[in-house]
């Protein structure tokens, strides 16, 4: 399963941890266990120079929107090394889907905004 980048429009981006403008999201590839088995399926993850300020894996990700407003289809070239470090740390550190998550998740469907 391929990591997926979201290159929409920067506006419609936002950190689901703080409600701020998010600068990127991707989606990366993660197994969750239910049961006796596994789902394999994807998380998505939003990159927010405040939520991931302190974030090491993220350093040269945020370094790289210090310098350019956005990582465009023609900008991911010039962002894969710094880029391709943050993702691969997210491949092997996938995000936890947690009860908390499903919850939320389940709030935000009820509401319409899913």
């Amino acid at each position: 399963m391929d990591i997926e980048i979201v290159l929409d429009d920067a506006d419609s981006l936002i950190c689901h941890r703080c409600g701020r403008a998010a600068l990127l999201v991707v989606r990366v590839p993660t197994v969750m266990r239910m049961g006796s088995g596994q789902v394999s399926g994807r998380r998505t993850v939003e990159l927010c120079s405040h939520c991931d300020r302190n974030e090491v894996s993220a350093q040269g990700v945020l370094a790289y929107f210090s310098v350019y407003e956005r990582i465009d289809r023609e900008a991911v070239d010039a962002a894969g090394p710094v880029l391709r470090e943050w993702l691969d740390y997210l491949v092997a550190n996938p995000p936890r889907y947690t009860d908390s998550d499903m919850d939320q998740e389940i709030r935000d469907w009820e509401s319409g905004e899913m």
